[in-house]
């Protein structure tokens, strides 16, 4: 007896023989067939997975087909600003079914891949750039979902942050803050043995959503609310986004 095994790439119909011989040499033949479906059937809301970490939901299946997700530590590289996990993953999804678009695809990740999972962002590679496609983030299950309208590569890719140690207005306690004053606001940011606090650019710099002054401009470029807690938010050359916090006293 020929013995046929593996995953069907396609629908298709099986036809095969079966004979049977008794004792007293008599045999029956007989012809039969079988229908070997895809794993992506016709119908609406159809659920494809988990295959390889990846769920797949069809909006609508117009032909079955067969559904397919392979891994792949080497991929485009990420977009700027972003990077990808340890071990790195590529999750390359095709399939030979026929759909109507749109697709939500959820990805697994392994607790520990990242280094802040809240930074997690699901991207699809349209054949050109790296596409943000994310609609949700579940850290608790580490799943991440994305809505798309086509298949190829996909990749969870992590925000680049530095959490930076600032100081405002150094050799000061309390930091108070005049909301009257027209004057600037000395904010010192401090380097680490993992961290060059010279890469970032200056003019990205915001502090409490207030721009960096100006030199030669003469006019106060900043603007503050009466918060305790002043953010700090500027990016490396290389976009890695940089953030740190020091408390301030406001006067009105």
């Amino acid at each position: 007896m020929e013995t046929t095994k593996g995953t069907p790439t396609s629908v298709e119909i099986a036809n095969f023989t079966i004979q049977i011989v008794d004792g007293n040499n008599k045999s029956a033949i007989k012809n039969l067939s079988i229908v070997v479906h895809g794993n992506t059937l016709v119908g609406s809301n159809i659920i494809v997975g988990p295959l390889g970490g990846v769920t797949l939901t069809f909006s609508q299946v117009t032909q079955e087909g067969q559904t397919t997700v392979t891994t792949s530590s080497t991929g485009q590289p990420p977009p700027t600003g972003f990077k990808l996990g340890t071990p790195p993953t590529y999750y390359s999804i095709s399939t030979t079914a026929q759909f109507i678009a749109p697709i939500q695809a959820c990805i697994s990740w392994q607790q520990g891949q990242f280094n802040n999972e809240n930074n997690l962002k699901l991207f699809h590679f349209n054949g050109t750039n790296w596409i943000n496609v994310t609609t949700s983030l579940d850290t608790v299950n580490n799943v991440i979902c994305g809505s798309t309208d086509s298949f190829s590569d996909f990749a969870i890719f992590e925000k680049k942050q530095v959490v930076a140690t600032i100081d405002i207005k150094p050799g000061s306690y309390s930091n108070t803050i005049n909301l009257g004053s027209n004057g600037v606001v000395p904010v010192a940011i401090f380097s680490t043995f993992t961290f060059d606090a010279t890469t970032i650019d200056p003019l990205s710099l915001t502090l409490a959503s207030a721009p960096v002054q100006l030199k030669g401009n003469g006019t106060a470029m900043y603007s503050f609310s009466n918060d305790e807690v002043a953010n700090l938010i500027g990016y490396t050359s290389d976009a890695t986004e940089v953030i740190g916090n020091d408390t301030v006293r406001i006067m009105p």
